[in-house]
């Protein structure tokens, strides 16, 4: 399963970027997460998505839902 979060930074763009790489640091021994990246999207300067890999849809709401 591939999960895809759109979020919006109006911080620091180096700040953001670290603390988008130090989640992914954070969920990369996590039960089920295959891998994920941080991207800039399409649509504004501010807009990022952080698309991560599950092995299973159920992981995914058992390990993020309650965010």
């Amino acid at each position: 399963m591939i999960a895809v979060k759109y979020f919006r930074s109006s911080e620091d763009l180096e700040s953001f970027k670290q603390q988008g790489r130090e989640a992914l640091a954070a969920l990369a021994d996590v039960l089920g997460v295959m891998g994920g990246r941080l991207g800039l999207a399409t649509e504004a300067a501010t807009a990022w998505v952080v698309v991560t890999d599950w092995a299973l849809g159920g992981l995914y709401w058992w390990v993020l839902g309650w965010y």
